[in-house]
């Protein structure tokens, strides 16, 4: 019985701290924002509006319309865009084949929300955006742009080794320098 009881009493110490350790998961998702901002980038956490959310899910309980997000992670450099006022931003989405939202088609690939149709500031930059854009890697399914910031949201589903890190790096400073010019 005294056997019993220490076992119970260790396994009560154990699983909580067995608890805090990290998972694989999280230890990957560690490396690749290390990684991140060792190449300079910064990376935050953004919610974006979920394309394909069911349309059951877009309405409460007592019949209003909510939105529906899901949590990305933007990698991204800090650049000022000139003519673009304070507050103004626009997130592009991949297309999706599953969609509940009205859209805006900028190219077969590239959407935005219909409400963000007619972003005027974003118009002498579209075409050098959607150009650019056709090159990232599918793990990408938004570009976020402000005044201050351009970034490539994605879930973190690959591992540092894949490369996915300098790939996203090299694309937003070909961005940031296409821009520019």
């Amino acid at each position: 019985m005294t056997w019993l009881i220490l076992i119970l009493v260790a396994a009560l110490i154990i699983g909580p701290v067995a608890y805090l350790k990290p998972s694989p998961k999280d230890k990957r998702v560690v490396a690749l924002r290390a990684a991140a901002r060792q190449a300079g980038l910064n990376v935050s956490l953004v919610r974006l509006e979920d394309l394909g959310a069911p349309k059951h899910e877009r309405v409460n309980s007592a019949g209003q319309p909510r939105e529906v997000f899901r949590e990305a992670a933007a990698y991204g450099l800090a650049h000022e865009l000139d003519g673009v006022d304070e507050g103004d931003s626009l997130t592009i989405y991949r297309n999706q084949d599953e969609v509940t939202l009205p859209l805006h088609n900028l190219n077969p690939d590239w959407v935005v929300l219909f409400r963000d149709r007619d972003c005027s500031w974003f118009q002498p930059w579209q075409e050098r955006v959607l150009n650019w854009a056709q090159d990232l890697p599918p793990e990408v399914v938004a570009i976020k742009l402000d005044q201050r910031f351009l970034a490539c949201c994605w879930r973190e589903n690959l591992a540092v080794e894949t490369g996915i890190v300098a790939t996203l790096q090299e694309q937003l400073s070909a961005l940031e320098k296409s821009l520019s010019s």
